[in-house]
């Protein structure tokens, strides 16, 4: 039968929300052009839209009913972005507890805004991940925004933070070296059930990871190239375009650890560097991170090898949100009010802390229950691309405190987890295909 009007036009806007998500959103490009280039660019409202549209067409074509085949991972979600609803009490809720207040007052109600349209992503693309043509448009851009954020990235070696922060650390799009290490992982898992296109997104993966320095994205690019290693034969890894692949992307690495000016700072630079010190310093009272300031190349690989003043910026961070959960007995179970730690220069680093501290106790715990019932699927069906998805989630929950608005750690997961049932259903004899049929046929 031939597909009706409507089911056309549903085939067409699924593909076109699910390249939006991923090109404009995934990767923080609407972000980034809002807030450092300076575009009148309104990132919630463009979000809104394309998850709401990705929503909408995938509830028409299959209906709400299968989210409930993952009720563990949708429910815990719903119920934190609930509750973030529920505790936001404004913008300046709260003592400061002797904190260092941020000049630039990040606005709180964001965190009550992009977990709600992060809930309505995960909830479309797992709808749509589970038909053939859909789940080959969403690795498609995935690949695609990964090449996107290389790029952004390498470019961030040779001009310094034209994307990324100011430290001599590439984060292109996604501006923070760190996140930037967890979305190549996570765009790069996202690739693992296609054997032609994910050692390519491997191998990019990996190289963006060394580019950003990041100790937690090293974590997590190992866990990437562990679970590749169960989805590809190694005889197909000898195939002329991997190795020269490669070989290219080596030699661009040593190109650029050689010759690019923001690793190999001038010496007038560096001797500015007590300046810059002194200006950060100003503004906060905990140590500079010295990769927040102009070093030498050797300087920046001794501190990416040893405990640094990083290491230690992050145990006061968590000290400090500990001691506010321990002060006020109270905040453990309603919290300060979502957002509260916003207001900070130094984050908790840790999704659970900042949660607990923001909202109570019981997000936390819904996030780790979400996290523990999808590393237990993941086990249990032995799902390379589940298994990678959902430990580099658990890396990003332990070392981000940014997780539950980042549009990619949970929206991934939601995807990972429609190609597993996905793969039942086709071991059932139970194919899915799209449109679906009772939208395809008059």
């Amino acid at each position: 039968m031939k597909p009706s009007h409507q089911s056309r036009w549903l085939l067409v806007s699924g593909h076109i929300f699910v390249w939006a998500f991923f090109i404009l959103i995934i990767d923080g490009a609407t972000v980034i052009a809002a807030s450092k280039h300076g575009l009148p660019v309104k990132p919630t409202y463009i979000y809104a839209i394309i998850s709401l549209g990705l929503l909408t067409t995938a509830v028409l074509t299959s209906g709400w009913s299968k989210l409930l085949n993952d009720k563990a991972f949708f429910v815990p979600f719903l119920a934190i972005a609930a509750l973030g609803v529920v505790m936001y009490r404004g913008e300046n809720s709260g003592p400061d507890f002797g904190g260092i207040v941020s000049r630039l007052s990040p606005s709180s109600i964001s965190y009550v805004v992009w977990p709600i349209l992060n809930l309505a992503a995960s909830a479309g693309l797992y709808l749509l991940a589970r038909h053939d043509d859909m789940r080959r448009s969403i690795v498609a851009a995935a690949f695609a925004t990964l090449v996107l954020q290389f790029a952004t990235m390498e470019a961030d070696m040779w001009w310094f933070a034209l994307f990324g922060d100011p430290n001599g650390r590439a984060g292109g799009f996604a501006q923070n070296a760190n996140i930037a290490a967890l979305l190549v992982a996570t765009l790069a898992s996202l690739t693992l059930s296609n054997r032609s296109l994910s050692p390519f997104a491997v191998m990019l993966a990996v190289t963006g990871t060394i580019l950003t320095q990041s100790k937690t994205g090293f974590l997590a690019a190992a866990v990437l190239v562990i679970c590749f290693a169960f989805t590809v034969p190694r005889r197909d890894l000898l195939r002329w375009p991997i190795p020269t692949f490669a070989a290219l992307l080596v030699a661009m690495l040593a190109i650029t650890v050689i010759f690019s000016p923001v690793l190999n700072p001038t010496p007038e630079t560096l001797a500015k560097r007590q300046q810059t010190i002194a200006e950060y310093q100003s503004q906060q009272q905990l140590p500079v991170n010295p990769l927040d300031v102009p070093i030498s190349l050797e300087e920046r690989l001794k501190a990416r090898t040893s405990v640094d003043v990083a290491a230690e910026l992050r145990r006061e961070a968590l000290r400090f949100y500990a001691g506010i959960l321990m002060e006020r007995p109270a905040t453990l179970l309603i919290g300060m009010g979502t957002g509260f730690t916003n207001k900070f220069v130094t984050g908790p680093h840790n999704g659970f802390l900042k949660l607990a501290v923001d909202n109570g106790i019981i997000p936390s715990l819904l996030l780790l229950f979400l996290l523990v019932s999808t590393s237990w699927k993941a086990f249990v069906a032995r799902s390379p691309e589940l298994a990678s998805l959902t430990l580099i989630a658990w890396l990003a929950v332990t070392f981000s405190h940014t997780t539950i608005v980042d549009p990619f750690t949970l929206p991934a997961l939601a995807i990972g987890l429609a190609s597993l049932r996905k793969a039942r259903n086709r071991q059932t004899s139970h194919e899915v295909s799209w449109p679906p049929e009772g939208v395809s046929a008059r």
